[in-house]
């Protein structure tokens, strides 16, 4: 059988019928490529296509196999010896012929070597089938690479302007190593065909996975503890930074990402644990010098029925408390005036106030001498009622020993709360007041109920004059090393804001106040010499983040200070005023300013005679009130004559 003239009988019969190679292999179910080939001499039909052919193309196996008609095209009597549905192979016409013999072994011959063909062809569709799922990869690979890319450049952005983090252990590049193996695989199998391209994406995945490594060994080592809650309905995220112990707290942001939330400490030596107290609380224990054992409680809930009110959880755990289990009667705890006594294993216990810390307004951790000992945490059926600051009946609260894994133990408070209930309140300060007990600032803004401030403002180191309490601003001014930090909040809201101002040495605060939440005043006396003192009025304007000298007092002869009892007040950012009281208490001078406190001008008032001692002005709905009287050298010192202005101190009159 010849093949060249298989194919040009093959192409000639094609062209008859107008059929280009295309709209044959269609009807045959194959490739154009192997009507190509056949029409070249290069391969031959499989013996199963023969039938079709000669039946598209209107002529007998036979004439196919020969490559050339029995009898021309145009001549209508040659008879029609292709039958459809004849079977070559038991004994047709065509197999009796004289011919027969021949064109039957030309005909096994053919079947060999198609047999042969039609291997090499199965292994070209094995290979076509396998192209395409290479393709589909690749092309999964670039969409995953896409996605990739487009989160990392999200995170990267939120990183930088909001603080943002992944949750786990260098996740950021774990999943930059990933795009780098998507994109290089992806890109690389589409283009593999070109080599200068194969070469290109092996260098880009070698260099890049080179930098992804660099930055790996770089990168601070982190120990990092993913822990939700029992009811999954809260995540705590703690890190560890391996290389200086520093340990924060975060919380889940944007659904897969973090954000710091509160730095736990600054120094460990281990973070061994995070445990569900209930399922808004979490403790998370760490190691501390010298092996001892430190606490700290994340919450996520609160237990007011306002849901905004600070309260002091001490004061809401008043009471005696016993294990809510019968079955457990050898812990039980009481909460007085004097503090909280554990019983636990027949062993007692005692934490004075200035050993309980509160940790949002669910928990506290009470401290030993050198470790953090035990955990209280409120459960979710507790509910304190806003008047009174106690739980109200029925709610329990869970107790656990900090550092043994302990299970915690459900407490249920056997002293009913009802009738008169004075006798759980701990501090009652009087309106606009407030009291320090155990290092416990407790205040007030009606006499009535008494609030607290968070536990990290603590009352033993409170500035005397920097303190003020009305419901449209509270703040306290309390010591730090080599400064004051001034906690202050708007009306009765639970958002502590705080600023912190660098002064040396010991210090006095003769005034503060604030003109708004930005802006800010504080006469800050560093020195003393007698009556006088020295120092300046320090100011902000953007809350705190950075502070200047304003004034730095005024006396004889150029005698630059201020006097021990000097006061100021701004009334907004360039109205101000300054006492000068002298040391023996017969008088006081009154300076105003009209350019933020920058300089300071006398003030005297006319009709003022002997009442020549000048109280710092109040100011209250555009009214400037002074109250003199006439110092220590009066025979009555409680004889005065008040002043007034509506024109922000332009004139004064007597009232």
């Amino acid at each position: 059988m010849d093949n060249i003239k298989f194919g040009k009988f093959i192409k000639q019969l094609r062209a008859e019928n107008n059929m280009t190679q295309k709209q044959l292999a269609e009807k045959l179910f194959i490739t154009d490529k192997a009507v190509s080939k056949w029409e070249r001499g290069l391969s031959m039909p499989d013996i199963s296509l023969l039938g079709s052919l000669a039946d598209i193309f209107g002529v007998t196996v036979s004439e196919l196999l020969n490559g050339e008609r029995e009898h021309s095209p145009d001549d209508d009597d040659a008879p029609d010896t292709y039958n459809k549905t004849e079977d070559i192979f038991e004994g047709s016409e065509l197999l009796d012929s004289s011919d027969s013999d021949n064109d039957l072994n030309n005909y096994i011959h053919y079947g060999e070597r198609l047999s042969r063909h039609n291997d090499e062809n199965n292994v070209n569709v094995k290979t076509y089938k396998n192209t395409d799922i290479l393709k589909i990869i690749a092309v999964i690979c670039i969409v995953g690479a896409g996605i990739l890319l487009v989160l990392q450049v999200v995170y990267y952005y939120l990183n930088i302007t909001n603080g943002i983090e992944y949750p786990y252990a260098y996740e950021e590049i774990i999943l930059n190593e990933l795009l780098i193996v998507l994109a290089s695989f992806g890109l690389g199998a589409l283009l593999r065909k070109k080599k200068q391209f194969i070469i290109f994406f092996i260098g880009f995945f070698i260099f890049m996975s080179y930098f992804n490594l660099a930055s790996f060994v770089s990168a601070a080592k982190e120990t990092v503890i993913v822990d939700y809650s029992p009811s999954h309905s809260n995540c705590a995220i703690i890190k560890r930074n391996e290389e200086n112990g520093k340990i924060v707290l975060f919380r889940p942001e944007y659904g897969i990402f973090c954000k710091e939330h509160d730095v736990i400490t600054d120094s460990s030596t281990k973070l061994q644990d995070a445990q569900w107290i209930n399922s808004d609380v979490c403790l998370v224990t760490y190691a501390a010098d010298f092996g001892t054992v430190k606490g700290y409680a994340a919450t996520y809930g609160d237990r007011s029925t306002s849901g905004i009110s600070y309260y002091s959880v001490t004061n809401a755990l008043l009471g005696t408390w016993n294990g809510a289990d019968s079955g457990v009667d050898s812990v039980s705890f009481i909460s007085d005036k004097n503090g909280i006594k554990i019983i636990y294993n027949g062993n007692e216990y005692s934490y004075s106030y200035s050993n309980i810390k509160q940790y949002g307004t669910t928990a506290v951790i009470l401290s030993g001498d050198y470790s953090d000992e035990y955990i209280i945490a409120l459960n979710e059926d507790c509910v304190v009622d806003n008047e009174t600051g106690l739980i109200e009946n029925g709610g329990t609260v869970s107790l656990c020993k900090i550092g043994e894994k302990s299970a915690p133990v459900a407490m249920i408070c056997e002293t009913v709360k009802s009738g008169d209930l004075e006798q759980f309140n701990i501090v009652t300060p009087a309106a606009d007041e407030y009291e320090v007990y155990n290092g416990v600032i407790y205040y007030s803004y009606d006499g009535e109920n008494t609030l607290t401030t968070p536990t990290y403002i603590r009352g033993d180191k409170l500035c005397d004059n920097g303190v003020q309490i009305n419901k449209d601003l509270t703040y306290f001014t309390v010591r730090e090393d080599n400064g004051a930090r001034i906690y202050y909040k708007n009306g009765v809201s639970d958002d502590w804001k705080n600023a912190f101002i660098q002064l040396s040495g010991y210090f006095e605060i003769g005034s503060m106040g604030f003109i708004d939440e930005n802006n800010i005043y504080m006469l800050a006396f560093v020195d003393f010499a007698m009556t006088d003192a020295f120092g300046s009025i320090k100011y902000t304007s953007n809350a705190g983040k950075s502070w200047s000298d304003r004034f730095y007092g005024t006396g004889e002869n150029n005698y630059i200070h201020f006097k021990i009892n000097s006061k100021c007040l701004y009334i907004d950012k360039n109205t101000a005023f300054l006492t000068m009281p002298s040391g023996n208490g017969d008088k006081s001078e009154l300076y105003m300013s009209t350019d933020g406190g920058r300089t300071f001008t006398l003030l005297t008032f006319s009709g003022v005679g002997d009442y020549d001692y000048y109280n710092i002005p109040s100011y209250q709905d555009g009214i400037l009130t002074v109250q003199n009287t006439m110092g220590s050298d009066a025979d009555n010192t409680s004889l005065s004559k008040t002043f007034v202005s509506t024109d922000n101190g332009k004139t004064w009159a007597e009232q």
